[in-house]
């Protein structure tokens, strides 16, 4: 009798839709597997290119606007024939930063890995696991390649003289798609938002820092 208080208290006062036993749902259907085949099989996916000078000149205008929150000023590369995935491949993306000298974000962290290839400058990086007990620093530099797990704190920081480009490779798609891709940003657990259609970063996370170095 617990449990059907505990449920009474949940709906008490407030208006329910309920679905009756047997009633059909207008999103559901059965299908034969033969059936079900073509319509799985994802629309096909044409090559297609992304030139440099057009990346290197949006990443250029973006580059005198300040950085929104923890997110970093970012680009993707989008296929349109990844339909709602909105991926540069269906599953996966690829990103571009672009961070002044002596740029740095706060600590963020998302349930996505993120390899990264240093496409200009140098800089570091900070990483953090939660069972860490001490931060780990990763010094990069033009031609460098790099990993940071799902869901481990990390920070770029931009300590040269030149713009730092990074270009980086994601599994965000699916994870959106799973209603599995969380964000975490600035460090802290009160900042943990799920990925959903009211979700902004550029809105949603507060204001940026500029190392003094």
């Amino acid at each position: 009798m617990a449990l059907i208080k505990d449920v009474d208290s949940i709906l008490e006062g407030k208006k329910v839709r309920v679905r009756k036993a047997g009633e059909k749902f207008d999103c559901t259907s059965l299908l034969p597997d033969d059936e079900w085949y073509p319509k799985a099989v994802r629309t096909k996916i044409r090559p297609a290119r992304w030139n440099w000078k057009d990346c290197l000149a949006k990443l250029k205008q973006i580059a005198s606007d300040p950085i929104p929150g923890a997110d970093r000023r970012f680009i993707i590369l989008v296929h349109n024939d990844t339909e709602e995935m909105m991926g540069t491949a269906p599953g996966a993306l690829i990103g571009m930063t672009i961070l002044n000298p002596g740029e740095g974000l706060k600590p963020h962290r998302h349930t996505s890995f993120a390899i990264y290839h240093i496409l200009q400058g140098k800089g570091f990086d900070v990483m953090q696991d939660e069972d860490d007990p001490e931060p780990t620093k990763i010094e990069w530099e033009k031609g460098d390649t790099f990993l940071c797990p799902a869901w481990v704190y990390h920070q770029h920081v931009n300590d040269g003289d030149e713009q730092a480009i990074i270009l980086t490779v994601q599994d965000f798609p699916l994870l959106a798609a799973q209603r599995n891709l969380l964000f975490e940003e600035p460090r802290g657990r009160d900042n943990i938002k799920q990925v959903n259609k009211k979700f902004v970063p550029h809105r949603d996370t507060a204001g940026s820092f500029k190392l003094d170095i």
